[in-house]
């Protein structure tokens, strides 16, 4: 990277690093939008499936019963807390399939961020993008590393170790940051 504008930074994605992004929820594209709400509304109804299965195996009518309810009350809250804590292993598991198709080839290709005064610009192998700094929605940093979202279905996401340090980092974040509301 470079130390005045424009800053150039240089990557390729790896699988880890995509899913580490989509577990910490940056990427808000349509397929995150579509597949977080409907994995734990998918866990809850196999659980009732579940509950209810057990209870007609048993005899036993669970809704009425106060210890089974209890049971099941702990359960499911056992179940999400697990679901929570092993988000990233979920994610990974959930987003394997796809990458393993090529389904999310765009995020694995290197890439060439350029950020200037007046614009962004990604260039990869196949083609280039540029796009001004009003048109970016919002950035954000996290442990994967920058998250610039450019319009409500994508984002560029640039891993911490595409960066010498952690100063030339903050230098990036600040940079992009301050570009973006200077010129929204």
């Amino acid at each position: 990277m470079h130390a005045s504008l424009p800053l150039v930074v240089e990557y390729q994605l790896s699988e880890d690093e995509l899913v580490s992004f989509l577990a910490e929820g940056l990427s808000r594209s349509r397929l995150y939008r579509f597949l977080w709400p409907q994995r734990y509304f998918a866990v809850g109804l196999c659980f009732i499936a579940v509950v209810m299965a057990v209870s007609l195996a048993l005899g036993t009518e669970w809704w009425r019963d106060t210890h089974a309810r209890f049971v099941a009350t702990v359960l499911f809250g056992a179940l999400v807390l697990l679901l929570l804590v092993c988000d990233r292993r979920v994610t990974s598991w959930l987003m394997r399939p796809g990458l393993k198709r090529g389904r999310y080839a765009w995020y694995l290709r290197a890439i060439r961020i350029e950020i200037g005064p007046t614009q962004i610009s990604a260039i990869d192998q196949e083609s280039g993008a540029t796009y001004t700094w009003p048109a970016t929605q919002r950035i954000h940093a996290v442990q994967a590393g920058v998250a610039i979202h450019l319009w409500p279905s994508g984002a560029l996401l640039v891993p911490r170790r595409a960066f010498d340090d952690q100063a030339a980092f903050v230098y990036f974040l600040n940079a992009a940051y301050n570009l973006r509301r200077a010129k929204s």
